[in-house]
Formats: C-alpha cells, structure tokens, sequence
C-alpha cells in the first residue's frame, strides 16, 4: 500500500480585477489553495450567477486537490453504482400504501366522471368500487389524508 504524504491545502476565491466596459461587466477572481494561484474571468449576468460559478469552480479545484492526494497513480477506480438497500415496508405499511391509492383513484373517479355528470355514480362498477374504498378505510388513516 502506498501512502500519499502530499499536504492538500483548500481553495478560496477572492475578486482580483474587474472591470466594466460598453455594459458588460468582466470579473477576474483569484483562486489559491495558499501555495498556487490561478486566475479565471467570468462575464456574470448577475451576481447569484457570479456566485454559482465561483462555489463550482472551488468545488471542482478542491475535488481535484482532493482526489490528487488520496489515489496514487496506479490506483484502481471503483465506477459502479452503490446499491441503496430498501427499506422493507410492513403489511401495515404496504395496507396503508394500498388504500391511499385506492382512495386518491376514487376521489380521481368522482370528481372527474361523476360530479361532471358522465356518470351518475350508481352503476354497479363504480358502487362496487367506493364500497371497497369504505370497508378497507380505518381510523388511523386519517393521518394519511
């Protein structure tokens, strides 16, 4: 195993220059990590714009002082996707999840088809439907709404 003795120093902005000419503003900002400098311009459209480019810029410049000090050449990169583990529901969970949806398809149906005069909600489909909405609602979903 190699160890990387290299001392990473952060990055910081500061504006140098700038100047303002036929209405068009150009911004030259320093970055330094204390041993180095760079200097880069940016014509901003306003100052959130100006704002943005620089925090990216300082996020690039110490991600790269970052990675140049941890992986030695030679180092093998791991590319892959990390795999999230899912968090397992329980039926009561899963129970809730169903009838929510179930619930939302009704309110989707009634207000779409029946309180619009498509239908008159008494067709044995849909009575079938709102029945089961009803049966499978408990108290404790109220929170859900």
């Amino acid at each position: 195993m190699v160890i990387n003795l290299i001392k990473t120093y952060m990055y910081t902005a500061k504006i140098f220059d700038k100047s303002f000419t036929a209405g068009v503003l150009r911004v030259q900002v320093e970055f330094t990590n204390g041993v180095e400098s760079l200097f880069e311009s940016c014509v901003p459209q306003d100052e959130q714009g100006l704002k943005h480019w620089i925090k990216s810029r300082l996020a690039q410049l110490n991600f790269a002082s970052d990675i140049n000090s941890k992986l030695p050449n030679g180092t093998d990169v791991d590319v892959t996707d990390s795999v999230v583990a899912q968090v397992e529901q329980t039926p009561n969970e899963l129970a809730q999840i169903k009838w929510v949806g179930q619930y939302l398809r009704w309110i989707k149906i009634k207000t779409t088809v029946i309180d619009t005069g498509i239908l008159s909600g008494d067709e044995p489909r849909i009575v079938a439907f709102k029945t089961k909405v009803e049966e499978g609602f408990l108290a404790s979903y109220l929170d859900l709404i």
